[in-house]
């Protein structure tokens, strides 16, 4: 069978709905929420080891923060859409209530390996330090 000719923009416009008997199957859409919370998670995790244990001195909390509100965002806000499309209020609140959807910085810290972990302390402290010397050198210069 030949697949149509579309272009990428109507492939794109296409709802990411499973389709079901009456319409839409939201018991399988929830799964699939499920699933794109979770790998959202350690998309999450992934980039802030990648970025914590490249030697920048990029600010590792801000990092984490970042990435974490820069992957789960998408995940609501696509959420937000399907709520618009109908899903059932009791389903669009239990995912939300997913705990993949609401981890914290500290749940993203925890889960980074004891490498990433010591970098990430060894950045603060040397943050810390610049920070001092640089507030001792404004002491010192304004006397």
């Amino acid at each position: 069978m030949r697949k149509p000719n579309t272009s990428l923009q109507n492939e794109q416009e296409e709802p990411f709905i499973v389709p079901g008997r009456d319409g839409r199957d939201w018991d399988t859409t929830k799964g699939n929420f499920f699933h794109l919370a979770k790998i959202s998670f350690y998309f999450t995790v992934s980039q802030c080891e990648k970025y914590i244990t490249h030697d920048d001195m990029r600010d590792p909390d801000l990092v984490v923060i970042e990435s974490l509100r820069d992957n789960t965002v998408p995940v609501l806000d696509m959420l937000k859409y399907y709520e618009q499309m109908g899903m059932p209020r009791s389903i669009v609140e239990e995912i939300r209530n997913c705990g993949w959807l609401n981890m914290t910085n500290e749940n993203v810290i925890e889960v980074l390996s004891s490498e990433a972990r010591a970098m990430r302390m060894r950045k603060i402290r040397l943050r810390k330090q610049r920070e001092e010397s640089r507030n001792n050198a404004f002491v010192v210069s304004a006397e």
